[in-house]
């Protein structure tokens, strides 16, 4: 309970700060669904988003179900992110920054011995957000377009693990998708002789999809590793799904006299979500974690508007951690976790026959406030896009901050 204490308060700071959002944002994220979120976990944010085939005691695996075996005790997560973008094309160049609520996890151990979980939580999938305004002179007559796009795709998702033997780690997950994603456009004139447009279109869509995934942490016994090592093997499986979606489209027109409204409501044809693969591998022992992933998303032949041309998603991550003392005894800092990775993700933008691409290098730490709550800290910086083709090139810095923690909650307690 004491726990809980320290939790909740930080907890809702994290919430609460989330809220506090800038507007705009990267250009990119106006094609398919915005910018898609990768965040396996707190933990694994500091070495390069690499999780796949990582075990935990602690950390909840948003990724990977299969990881979920080791959470003995009931486990809660809760994270936020600060992301600030520095964008710049032939001409000019801007400074976005938000903080944004990344989500929270929570898992009851169901039946330890065999890793059985029951694990459920919500986060977002994409982001869309940016505006961009574009001043236009036609001889006298002068007018701006302003191009606005906001929301998003989040994830609702409940699952559970098993070990079969003692070295083979499933686990299972259904995914609810939900959400919308609104585009406005804005053209306003300086005199009041001609007639303000604005024309706001918003999809809502959701669906529901399943994870699974698996863990061979037996690998090490090939090799004839120390039993305080192990080597592990890990992958993760979502078959294609459907997403409904609804269309909106609001007009407004505005000649400063009469202002009119009109709404057009149509069903669209079903949005076909892409298949995931991905694997990975890791190795631990005491002291260290090397953990190395490959990720892959078939986007291709998906069509989220008429003018959107998509491609398939890559992404590469390679992390190490050195991990801190378990022993309570000890002092913070020799119990303090610290990581660092690299990445590259191949996006699914496509423009102008242009892919962009994201090479990325991370770090972070961990360290325990409590207890068993820890809060894990990370920091990414990337590059990505390009400056050819009237393009946009961004700096994007990251900062993760996560609170996990647990209690032993419905635990039989030892009869004397």
């Amino acid at each position: 309970m004491n726990r809980l204490k320290i939790f909740l308060p930080i907890a809702l700071v994290i919430f609460s700060i989330s809220l506090q959002a800038n507007n705009g944002g990267s250009i990119y994220t106006r094609y398919g669904l915005g910018d898609l979120r990768y965040f396996p976990s707190g933990r694994s944010a500091g070495f390069g988003g690499a999780g796949i085939s990582v075990l935990s005691n602690y950390a909840i695996n948003r990724i990977n179900p299969a990881a979920w075996t080791g959470l003995h005790k009931t486990r809660y997560e809760i994270s936020g992110m600060y992301e600030g973008i520095f964008t710049s094309d032939e001409f000019n160049s801007a400074y976005f920054a938000k903080m944004t609520f990344e989500g929270f996890m929570i898992s009851f151990p169901v039946l330890p011995s065999r890793g059985v979980t029951l694990t459920a939580g919500m986060y977002p999938y994409s982001r869309v957000r940016y505006e961009v305004t574009t001043p236009k002179k036609i001889e006298s007559l002068e007018f701006d377009n302003r191009y606005i796009g906001t929301g998003g795709i989040s994830t609702a998702n409940i699952g559970s693990s098993i070990i079969f033997g003692s070295d083979l780690h499933i686990g299972l997950k259904l995914d609810y998708y939900f959400g919308s994603v609104t585009y406005t456009t804005k053209q306003n004139f300086s005199g009041a002789s001609y007639t303000s447009a604005e024309v706001e279109r918003s999809i809502y869509m959701h669906g529901i999809g399943y994870t699974i995934g698996g863990i061979y942490s037996g690998i090490g016994d090939i090799f004839n590793l120390p039993k305080t090592s192990s080597l592990s093997l890990g992958f993760i499986f979502s078959p294609k799904t459907n997403l409904k979606p609804t269309e909106e489209k609001y007009y407004t027109y505005n000649n400063q006299i009469v202002r009119s409204h009109d709404t057009l409501i149509t069903e669209k044809e079903k949005i076909n979500f892409p298949f995931t693969l991905g694997g990975g591998i890791a190795f631990s022992s005491e002291e260290w974690v090397i953990a190395s992933d490959i990720f892959f998303q078939e986007w291709e032949k998906t069509t989220i508007t008429e003018s959107t041309d998509l491609k398939n998603v890559l992404r590469i991550a390679l992390g190490a951690e050195f991990l801190g003392k378990r022993d309570p005894a000890v002092s913070i800092s020799r119990r303090t976790a610290y990581r660092c990775g690299v990445y590259y993700n191949s996006t699914y933008y496509k423009i102008k026959n242009n892919t962009i691409d994201e090479f990325g290098f991370t770090a972070g730490i961990g360290f325990p406030i409590l207890g068993d709550t820890r809060i894990d800290l990370g920091i990414d910086f990337s590059l990505r896009g390009t400056t050819k083709d009237q393009l946009q090139r961004d700096n994007i810095l990251r900062f993760t901050i996560s609170l996990a923690g647990g209690e032993s909650w419905f635990t039989r307690p030892v009869q004397d």
